[in-house]
């Protein structure tokens, strides 16, 4: 997550800035990261349409925040049998 915020913080900063104020400040209300960070990305890619960012910058900022949720689903078996060990 880190290395995709930080991508799209060197191509959009304004919207970013805007996108992590929201996630920041959710964050301090619900304490709940995940959905404070979908809001908050969500928003900052929302801005990026409307301030006219060329759309192959706008896609692939989609594609890049889709990746997040494929990968832990991708890695939860592997967590799965961690936890498993752990607890044996």
């Amino acid at each position: 997550m880190a290395a995709t915020l930080g991508g799209l913080a060197a191509l959009a900063p304004v919207e970013m800035v805007w996108g992590m104020t929201v996630y920041g400040t959710l964050f301090l209300i619900t304490r709940h990261s995940d959905l404070s960070a979908g809001v908050g990305v969500g928003l900052t890619v929302l801005l990026m349409k409307l301030f006219h960012e060329p759309i192959e910058l706008v896609v692939s900022s989609i594609l890049l925040i889709v990746s997040v949720p494929a990968k832990m689903v991708l890695d939860r078996p592997r967590r799965m049998r961690i936890a498993e060990a752990r607890n044996e």
